[in-house]
């Protein structure tokens, strides 16, 4: 049976909220029924009958208004803590990437996602 796979569904996790905030930024916000504890979500997927979602930050989390180190940091942040979150249900962890001309840090990102790949092979 073909795998039923939601490819929109996002997180938007608290600490990143808080990093936005703390540059006195317009912090995105939590869509209502995101939570951190991801549970709930499985258990709505379960219901569905959704096999695979594929989570991003939410609406907001635009890293075209900052330069290139902040758009990455705030692209570090997401991808461990969604990474974090979703590390007890032994799924895959892609890294997102941010949307801006990130001047030199391209080898930094394509180091993190061939890590990610390493880490998915090396649990087969």
């Amino acid at each position: 049976m073909p795998a039923v796979i939601d490819w929109h569904a996002h997180h938007t996790p608290p600490e990143l909220i808080e990093r936005f905030a703390a540059l006195g930024e317009k912090p995105p916000r939590m869509d209502p029924e995101d939570d951190t504890d991801f549970e709930g979500r499985i258990s709505d997927m379960d219901d569905a009958g959704v096999d695979v979602q594929l989570v991003s930050p939410g609406a907001g989390v635009n890293g075209d208004r900052f330069g290139a180190e902040t758009a990455l940091d705030f692209a570090h942040l997401a991808n461990d803590v969604i990474a974090e979150r979703i590390s007890y249900l032994g799924g895959v962890h892609l890294e997102q990437r941010p949307v801006v001309r990130t001047s030199g840090r391209d080898q930094d990102m394509a180091d993190r996602v061939r890590q990610a790949v390493e880490e998915v092979l090396q649990r087969g």
